[in-house]
């Protein structure tokens, strides 16, 4: 009696372990179903994960290479564009001294024209007087064989001259007679003239 008591007790105890153990089991069982359902959805995770830092890394080397393209493109047309103003600018600052030597080219010789009509004025202003001087020596009054000398001055805006001459009455009707004049100042000209007169009796006794 005691020894069945004994086996029922051991049998108890076993039956106790055995189930004890098959808990165990199926809770090991289904923690390494979890762990292994874990591990797959962290690997999906992580493969998702993978995934999306590559797609940014790429379109971040695509938008790199675009930024470049677009620097290179705006350097480029930059660049152009100041070469291009370079250029215009080199040949307008050419024109630009084109021009002035033109000007001073042209303003040279417009006072150059301007000296030589003022020194034509003073020139025709030294005439005119000289012509006054040499017009005031008058030898009508001679008689025949007379000799006579005369002397004049003469006057033009902001010239003046001197006038001398000779004249002689050699017939009743022939009279000759010579003038010369000169102009005052620095640049002094010279005038001189000569003439005769013979007179004919057309009409009258």
């Amino acid at each position: 009696m005691k020894r069945k008591l004994i086996l029922l007790a051991v049998i108890a105890a076993l039956s106790t372990v055995s189930y004890s153990a098959i808990i165990e089991t199926k809770a090991v069982e289904k923690n390494t179903e979890d762990i292994r359902k874990n591990f797959s959805t962290q690997y999906s995770k992580n493969k998702e994960l993978e995934e999306g830092i590559s797609k940014a890394k790429t379109d971040s080397f695509r938008m790199s290479k675009n930024l470049e393209n677009v620097g290179n493109l705006r350097y480029t047309e930059t660049t152009g564009k100041l070469d291009e103003n370079k250029d215009k600018t080199e040949v307008n600052e050419k024109n630009i001294a084109d021009n002035k030597t033109a000007i001073d080219n042209n303003s040279g010789r417009i006072t150059n024209l301007d000296n030589k009509v003022n020194n034509l004025q003073g020139e025709m202003n030294k005439g005119f007087a000289m012509s006054a001087a040499m017009s005031t020596v008058d030898f009508q009054a001679l008689e025949v064989g007379e000799l006579g000398i005369g002397a004049g001055i003469g006057n033009y805006q902001n010239a003046q001259a001197v006038s001398l001459g000779l004249g002689l009455r050699a017939t009743d009707n022939l009279s000759m007679n010579v003038k010369g004049a000169m102009s005052t100042g620095t640049k002094q000209e010279t005038m001189i003239g000569a003439g005769a007169t013979y007179k004919i009796r057309v009409f009258g006794s």
